[in-house]
């Protein structure tokens, strides 16, 4: 599928991100280690991350104009969520079997939103913005610290990681939330 110049990159992270999801729903009692190291190392290094400019720039582009259209925003957001707590939890203490039911849920949730944002929100951006819009659309995520980072292939910086990565999602308000810190 042709994809806008300026989706191109996060199309690039959901690539990934698939692969990663499949190494989990495949993943046995034998593999199940393998795959969520794996799972971590993507984590750590582009997907939190990957969630993050989308909710920083790429969503609220839609936001005004979808809200009451299409939903695919407030799934997407939600989604977002789910899979942080997923996430969680699989990274949690916690060896051997016990894991696995934790590794296929995070895998099946993983693809359906990839699959969701390539086939529903990206095309949604595409007949919204025009080719201006999403040339500056491109421009920002390009511009965006840790996004560039993450493009060189290598860590961002710390401070571009609090930056992002500093937001606080768990349920009860902490550092990062308006309520919390």
């Amino acid at each position: 599928m042709r994809r806008d110049p300026a989706l191109v990159r996060l199309s690039r992270d959901h690539h990934h991100a698939l692969v990663v999801a499949q190494g989990l729903q495949r993943a046995t009692e034998a593999t199940v280690a393998t795959a969520t190291d794996s799972f971590r190392s993507y984590w750590e290094l582009e997907g939190a991350e990957h969630l993050a400019v989308e909710e920083q720039i790429l969503l609220p582009v839609l936001a005004e104009q979808a809200r009451h259209r299409e939903p695919v925003v407030a799934e997407v957001l939600i989604e977002h969520v789910v899979l942080r707590r997923q996430a969680d939890r699989l990274l949690a203490d916690g060896d051997g079997s016990d894991r696995l039911p934790d590794a296929h849920a995070l895998g099946a949730g993983l693809e359906e939103h990839v699959r969701r944002e390539e086939r529903v929100l990206f095309p949604l951006l595409e007949r919204t913005l025009s080719t201006e819009e999403l040339t500056e659309l491109g421009d920002r995520l390009e511009r965006t610290p840790v996004y560039r980072a993450g493009s060189a292939g290598s860590a961002p910086d710390q401070d571009c990681a609090d930056r992002w990565l500093g937001l606080n999602y768990s349920p009860t308000p902490g550092a990062g939330d308006s309520d919390g810190g």
